[in-house]
């Protein structure tokens, strides 16, 4: 990640042990998703320097990718992706792929350094964010079920602060009909290349 995306020392650290002693992730190819896929996308929001002052326990992006995908139909293939690839966010699917065994898309919603959560692809596609969960240092979960737009930015950015600063978050339920046409295809892939 780069420009603006802040310093990813913790993210690096959470990376340094989520993939201790893993040997390979599988990162999949968009085109390679089966009919059935369910992608959730994975990030932090909130400040970096609150993150330095109340550091990661390293398990918030697994939790609220598993509080989130909990009542996702069983009969789904589940895969994660991240809200962005840049910045600290450039390792949170890697992450939440380490510590779950979920496979990774190879796939974004934003493609470049997010600064709003309702402006990624999925959102002007009309995508709905929701079911949407923010999990914070101390586990402390939080599920938001039905806004849109701005509203989720202003509801999620109150309750990140209510939080500490910052929390892990996980959203934008999608198919893969969905990713192939409105996500950011071949992130992970072109910053490997760099």
């Amino acid at each position: 990640g780069s420009g603006g995306g802040g310093d990813c020392y913790w993210f690096q650290r959470m990376a340094d042990h989520a993939f201790e002693g893993i040997e390979s992730l599988q990162i999949v190819e968009v085109a390679d998703l089966p009919d059935n896929a369910c992608v959730v996308s994975v990030g932090m929001v909130g400040s970096l320097t609150a993150l330095n002052e109340k550091p990661p326990s390293g398990a918030e992006l697994t939790l609220a990718a598993k509080r989130l995908l909990r009542d996702v139909r069983s009969d789904r293939s589940i895969f994660v992706a991240g809200f962005e690839c840049a910045g600290t966010n450039a390792f949170s699917a890697l992450i939440t792929g380490a510590t779950s065994s979920i496979p990774v898309v190879d796939a974004d919603a934003m493609g470049r350094g997010l600064s709003w959560l309702d402006q990624t692809k999925y959102d002007s596609a009309g995508v709905s964010i929701c079911p949407f969960v923010l999990t914070d240092p101390s586990g402390h979960t939080v599920l938001y079920e039905n806004f849109r737009g701005r509203d989720a930015e202003r509801f999620i950015r109150d309750s990140a602060v209510l939080m500490g600063g910052w929390c892990a978050c996980a959203g934008y339920l999608a198919d893969r009909n969905q990713v192939a046409r409105f996500a950011v295809i071949g992130t992970l892939s072109r910053a490997h290349e760099l």
